[in-house]
């Protein structure tokens, strides 16, 4: 880091890169202000991908009014870059509010192994693409792509309903098919035709016979007294008639 001008000697690091001030409280008030870093993935198509030269990407950034986005993301070659695996995509967070000022160069190298493009100067978030035979910047990888002539391929999905050419089997289990005849349950209780034999292991109970009920007979008071009765009379009867007879011997 240098001092290129001494109006500019207050030097601040806000997390992103060196920031320079004219005085000490032009620093603190940005101390004071400070927000969130966010960041902006920066895309890069290596068409030189199948050469060992370029098989490391990195990106090298400067910029700013006073040279305060200069190694941004660091000193020269600047971050190496993470490929997107079994493609040429490679790719690299860049802070977002560096790029919305307009300010920003960036220089595509082979991570410091003596090659590098020339600068892309067109910086905007919304066109973070870039390739390696163009210092223009691009919305997508799709743009990218039809730039450099690469044919997309969407692959087909196999399971897509609405394919014409996929054909679902009928299910055999569909009770709805006309063609299908459930067999007859033989275990169907309700088909009349249906006899369950009998369980040659199982012997068959006797039924117990019923004892019939003994009648209630109820008898009448009077036909109980009655003979009870007569047969008192009977003997009464039977006593007089003693007792005279004694009598008459003994006073005739």
């Amino acid at each position: 880091m240098k001092i290129t001008d001494m109006k500019y000697r207050f030097f601040l690091h806000n997390g992103i890169s060196f920031q320079k001030y004219g005085s000490k409280k032009d620093a603190l008030a940005a101390i004071a202000t400070g927000e969130d870093v966010s960041y902006t993935t920066v895309y890069f198509y290596n068409e030189q991908a199948k050469d060992e030269a370029w098989e490391n990407v990195a990106l090298y950034i400067y910029g700013g009014e006073n040279g305060e986005y200069n190694n941004l993301i660091g000193g020269w070659p600047g971050k190496s870059m993470d490929r997107e695996e079994g493609t040429n995509w490679y790719s690299v967070e860049v802070p977002t509010k560096a790029i919305e000022t307009g300010t920003l160069t960036y220089i595509f190298n082979n991570n410091g192994a003596g090659s590098q493009l020339a600068d892309n100067k067109n910086i905007t978030v919304e066109k973070s693409f870039f390739t390696s035979s163009s210092t223009d910047s691009f919305e997508s990888k799709e743009d990218v792509l039809k730039f450099l002539g690469i044919e997309v391929v969407e692959p087909e999905d196999p399971t897509n309903p609405d394919d014409p050419g996929q054909v679902e089997p009928e299910d055999p289990t569909n009770p709805d098919d006309p063609g299908q005849v459930e067999p007859e349950d033989p275990t169907n209780p309700d088909d009349p035709g249906q006899v369950e034999p009998t369980d040659p292991t199982e012997p068959t109970q006797p039924e117990e016979p019923t004892q019939p009920e003994k009648p209630v007979v109820i008898i009448p008071i009077a036909k109980i007294i009655a003979p009870v009765v007569k047969v008192v009379k009977t003997v009464v009867k039977a006593v007089v008639s003693v007792a005279a007879s004694i009598l008459k011997r003994l006073f005739w």
